[in-house]
């Protein structure tokens, strides 16, 4: 059961670097949230972009886990859950996200908030983005995530950004820390 070597010796990988991370012009997320064909997908990619939640955890919020009062998402974790030990997080519920989850409640079949399948998710959102006029973004759930952070960042303490988004500084330094457009 013991190997020679690293079998992963001499394998090259780059992690992104804060220079060669972009985001998405605001007003380009705001299109591709208006070309969401459905209430579902139209609150998928609002969890997504207005929450910074993971594709999975965005599919797997409940509404008994959204306290619009109290402007917090438990958000259950189940990538990081392992890693951290932490099983839950509470997530910032701004305004803008807060009066469209108020609207959606009214209409949930279910007890699932982003009642979207899992089914052919990429698929899916390659046609939002047609009916967008956008060129998809590579990886666009998580690019909606680092987009979140970087607009948080604005206005928030850098330790309460990574708390609501559930990583460690290293991580969002590694992965969503971007020099925006608007600072050049």
């Amino acid at each position: 059961g013991v190997i020679a070597s690293s079998p992963f010796q001499g394998v090259v990988s780059k992690a992104p670097t804060p220079e060669t991370i972009r985001v998405p012009a605001d007003a380009d997320v705001e299109r591709l949230i208006d070309a969401a064909g459905t209430r579902e997908w139209r609150t998928m990619l609002m969890l997504c972009a207005y929450a910074g939640l993971r594709r999975g955890e965005a599919l797997g919020l409940r509404w008994k886990d959204v306290r619009v009062e109290a402007g917090r998402l438990v958000v259950r974790q189940t990538k990081t859950a392992r890693a951290t030990g932490q099983r839950t997080r509470e997530v910032l519920i701004d305004p803008t996200l807060a009066r469209y989850l108020i609207e959606a409640q009214e209409f949930a079949k279910g007890d699932r908030v982003a009642e979207v399948s899992s089914d052919n998710l990429y698929r899916q959102i390659g046609t939002i983005f047609e009916k967008a006029g956008l060129d998809p973004w590579p990886k666009p759930f998580q690019v909606l995530r680092r987009w979140r952070a970087t607009t948080w960042r604005r206005d928030y303490p850098e330790h309460v950004v990574d708390a609501w988004l559930g990583h460690s500084l290293e991580v969002a330094r590694k992965h969503y820390t971007a020099v925006e457009e608007s600072y050049y």
